[in-house]
């Protein structure tokens, strides 16, 4: 229940202050890499999507007011959880992919040669007249 739990804590303190995921990213502020969360990156962590940093925790029980206790918890059953589903492996295989570049995947190979492929009814040719003038 760990993910589902911690995923609760922060929905009903978000809910309590009357905040968007908008907002909650505007109140965690700067990362320590300088950069920013937008809402997208805050369903992420939510829904558990993006891993959640020992930082991230202790931001979010800071803005939201959560029980420092329950919430360390919670991420720690969430982070179990994780484990015990392969997700550890998992991630490790995804960042390799993504490493290896795009076209280690035949899909992506594919969908990128048909968008690059010239548009061949406005190529000039004898059986197209309206072609000639584009």
């Amino acid at each position: 229940m760990g993910h589902r739990q911690l995923r609760r804590l922060i929905e009903d303190a978000m809910r309590e202050k009357h905040w968007s995921q908008g907002n909650l990213a505007v109140a965690i502020g700067f990362l320590p890499s300088g950069k920013t969360l937008d809402s997208t990156g805050v369903r992420r962590i939510i829904v558990g999507e993006r891993p959640l940093t020992p930082w991230m925790l202790d931001r979010l029980i800071t803005v939201l007011d959560l029980d420092p206790v329950e919430a360390e918890a919670a991420a720690v059953e969430d982070y179990r959880t994780f484990l015990r589903a392969g997700g550890a492996a998992r991630r490790r295989a995804d960042a390799v992919t993504a490493a290896s570049g795009a076209g280690s995947n035949p899909k992506w190979s594919a969908r990128t040669r048909r968008r690059s492929a010239p548009i061949r009814h406005l190529r000039p040719n004898a059986d197209n007249p309206l072609a000639r003038h584009a």
